[in-house]
């Protein structure tokens, strides 16, 4: 089986601009500013590739520019590029750009209560790409709760919206959907979390560190409807008391060879596996991967995205953290739940503009967080390997345990300064490409803090990653 076989592959080289391998070019760094029309203090989490060839994103803006983390959700649709003009342009949130890859609309979603926030945290795009589904939560009756809608995919506007019936457990205030994913039978899947006792934090932020992981489905004609679904077909809710299952269903897809639905949940990497009618079918905690926040389904199984944290007493003799992107292979079934390895990433030599000439930084400073993964495919469409968006640099220069050597360091060193980092690997989990990105600004020689949060193919199979930068959101289009 291909998918289980190791190759001793020889990395690819590492080069002067912090790529290693033949990466793909850039296409064009877009950027959006964070403004009235999108939120101050834009972030975005998630982004996918509407079928006219533009793009949908979703994250958080501030509701005022004085709103100091008052934040609504927001979503932004942007147009098919029908040029590019330069490889940086930052475009206007209200008007069109030149390049054509002008922003179509923007939707925000505010709480009923405006002293409180509210979050979009996923999206998924209907099959015939009439409309798509956001999802999230906003604060409804002293409490957040779960929440999707349904907007016109032409002009945002909302179609329905859905908080589904409390599923909360005594003395716990809190729900929300972190994920959302159409099924083959034209039906809807959205997981997150009920039951949770503390405010949750933004998703690129933290986790959901109680409350209990929960999956619901909504049948086609519900999803089809123009008017709001009543109650879901199923609902799952862990019981498991194990630490490893407590939190949320960060991420739920349906595996179409069976109709199985797979959702990673809790605060590391336990895998709940489902059949299609909603009963739990298998669970597993593949602890040894670390921090799950994504998966692809693969031939076979499934590649886990995310980071893992480790602890260094050889530089630092009283303990440091340090974190490394992560990869991992699983296989699924029935029966069994099963690690098959496991790979880490990060911590890129060189770079440009204030990187430029750097050498690969201590393990204990620079650290590596992996978000959003795809599959790959070969030109006969087979899967070939995967894609992942990450971000790269350092946390900070007072992180528990460094030593007065790697704090002085840390103060010298740019990468306080994080940059896009996009990783490629084949089944095996090795190398095949890296490159870092950054936004240069027209005419400045250094740029600002940027990280990668998700990335999406074209339909030529070029990668797209969607970008948090310090100025709003960015999409990375590479060839």
């Amino acid at each position: 089986m291909l998918l289980l076989t190791r190759f001793l592959a020889a990395a690819p080289p590492d080069k002067p601009d912090g790529s290693a391998g033949t990466p793909p070019a850039l296409l064009e760094y877009l950027g959006v500013a964070s403004g009235p029309s999108v939120g101050f203090d834009y972030h975005t989490v998630f982004g996918l590739g509407t079928r006219d060839g533009g793009s949908l994103t979703v994250g958080t803006g501030l509701k005022r520019e004085d709103a100091d983390e008052l934040f609504d959700g927001v979503a932004i649709k942007l147009g098919q590029c029908a040029a590019y003009p330069s490889q940086f342009e930052l475009i206007p949130a209200d008007s069109p750009s030149p390049s054509g890859c002008g922003v179509q609309w923007v939707h925000r979603i505010q709480s009923k209560d405006q002293s409180k926030s509210a979050q979009l945290l996923w999206a998924a795009e209907a099959p015939d790409g009439s409309y798509a589904i956001v999802a999230g939560l906003v604060w409804v009756d002293r409490a957040y709760s779960r929440y999707l809608a349904k907007l016109n995919a032409t002009t945002g506007h909302k179609i329905w919206e859905w908080l589904p019936g409390s599923e909360r457990d005594a003395g716990s205030t809190y729900e929300g959907f972190e994920s959302v994913s159409f099924t083959k039978d034209g039906g809807l899947i959205a997981s997150g979390f009920v039951g949770a006792s503390a405010e949750p934090h933004f998703k690129s932020s933290g986790q959901v560190e109680d409350g209990r992981p929960n999956v619901i489905k909504i049948s086609a004609s519900q999803v089809a409807a123009s008017s709001a679904p009543l109650a879901p077909q199923w609902s799952y809710t862990s019981r498991h008391d194990e630490d490893a299952y407590i939190g949320s269903a960060k991420v739920v897809r349906e595996e179409e060879s069976t109709g199985h639905v797979v959702a990673i949940v809790g605060t590391g990497a336990a895998i709940v596996y489902l059949t299609a009618g909603g009963e739990e079918a298998a669970v597993a905690d593949v602890a040894a991967h670390g921090q799950a926040s994504d998966f692809a389904l693969v031939p076979v199984g499934l590649l886990l995205s995310g980071l893992r944290g480790s602890q260094s007493t050889t530089v630092c003799p009283d303990g440091c953290t340090y974190v490394a992107g992560r990869l991992s292979y699983v296989t699924l079934g029935i029966t069994r739940i099963e690690l098959q390895w496991s790979r880490s990433y990060g911590n890129p030599p060189g770079g440009k503009y204030q990187f430029a000439g750097l050498p690969k930084g201590p393990d204990e400073l620079i650290y590596n967080e992996c978000w959003g993964v795809q599959p790959t495919t070969n030109a006969s469409g087979a899967v070939d390997g995967a894609v992942m968006a990450c971000g790269t640099g350092i946390e900070g220069c007072d992180t528990a345990g460094l030593t007065p050597a790697l704090i002085a360091q840390c103060k010298s060193d740019p990468r306080t300064t994080w940059r896009a980092m996009t990783i490629a690997v084949d089944l095996a989990g090795e190398l095949t490409w890296r490159r870092v990105d950054s936004f240069k600004p027209e005419g400045e020689s250094t740029v600002g803090t940027s990280a990668a949060e998700y990335v999406f193919l074209t339909a030529s199979g070029a990668p797209v990653l969607v970008t948090d930068e310090g100025f709003g959101a960015g999409w990375v289009m590479l060839k």
